[in-house]
């Protein structure tokens, strides 16, 4: 596993201690779901307790927390309730907009994207949308809700949860994947090294490290564009690039594939001033338009 390993007793712990911390109490949690509390500390105490799929599938609508995580020891069971589930849709809840923790990483521009944040509320998609409703004088918005760790330990992907992502969506969750994931690791020791260490003056041992850290970036990549449903990591790469460089009327033409991907990025690469016009003359040649305002 690239990104993170956890015996499933450490995955179960973590997941229960997410649920209650978000209900602050056992009693409280106990309440929402309609089960006496002795019952609810034996489901985030006991790794062997059973939890029946109607209380999983109801604490994972009232956290966001998925169900892989939450029973994390009946994995045929989960996939046939997945099966038999098939809602294919991400959980949506009411937050205020000041609720909504703005991280610090870059999300796409794209105006039609759903606001989604992962179970902590952290913004992963959707920043302009936010800023949209505040200047409407909104106070309250339905945002999605996305689990990033059943993501991160490969227990699920973007196309088991929902079929319906935006490309940009599908950027920005790898992103988000992305910091989450770097979090876990921390630093990797054995790539990075102290860069006044006299070994690394030497031009030969400066290469094999470079190459080394580009193999594990390229890995990480790839492992992240399976994992948010992208064909492959240059089409990974090269869609996060049209959405971190390119105008909204690009990014929107890529999404619904007026353009394709590799079209998108090439037009990317030009100055912003100019992939309207660029945008324009490409998808008039080929008969198709983005209409205005979308």
């Amino acid at each position: 596993m690239i990104f993170i390993e956890r015996s499933k007793s450490e995955i179960r712990s973590k997941a229960w201690g997410e649920v209650l911390y978000k209900f602050v109490t056992i009693q409280a949690y106990a309440d929402a779901v309609g089960v006496p509390r002795e019952t609810a500390r034996d489901w985030m105490n006991n790794e062997k307790a059973k939890v029946s799929f109607p209380f999983l599938a109801k604490t994972e609508v009232l956290t966001g927390i998925s169900i892989e995580r939450l029973s994390p020891f009946t994995e045929e069971e989960n996939r046939i309730m997945r099966q038999w589930q098939n809602t294919k849709q991400l959980n949506t809840i009411e937050m205020l907009l000041d609720e909504i923790v703005i991280k610090n990483s870059i999300t796409s521009n794209c105006f039609e994207s759903r606001i989604i944040v992962d179970v902590n509320g952290r913004l992963i998609s959707g920043w302009s949308q936010i800023e949209k409703l505040r200047a409407e004088g909104k106070r309250k918005a339905l945002v999605s809700v996305l689990d990033l760790e059943v993501l991160l330990l490969e227990m699920r992907t973007l196309q088991d949860i929902s079929v319906d992502f935006l490309i940009n969506e599908r950027v920005d969750v790898g992103l988000s994947l992305k910091e989450l994931a770097g979090s876990h690791q921390g630093e990797r020791t054995d790539l990075v090294s102290n860069l006044g260490n006299e070994n690394l003056k030497n031009d030969k041992n400066n290469g094999q490290l470079r190459r080394k850290c580009s193999e594990v970036r390229g890995k990480i990549d790839q492992k992240i564009a399976k994992i948010v449903g992208l064909s492959s990591r240059d089409s990974y790469i090269r869609a996060m690039k049209v959405c971190l460089q390119g105008i909204q009327e690009l990014v929107y033409a890529m999404n619904h594939e007026l353009v394709s991907i590799n079209k998108a990025f090439q037009l990317s690469k030009s100055p912003k001033e100019q992939q309207q016009e660029l945008l324009n003359i490409w998808l008039s040649s080929h008969k198709r338009k983005v209409c205005n305002g979308y």
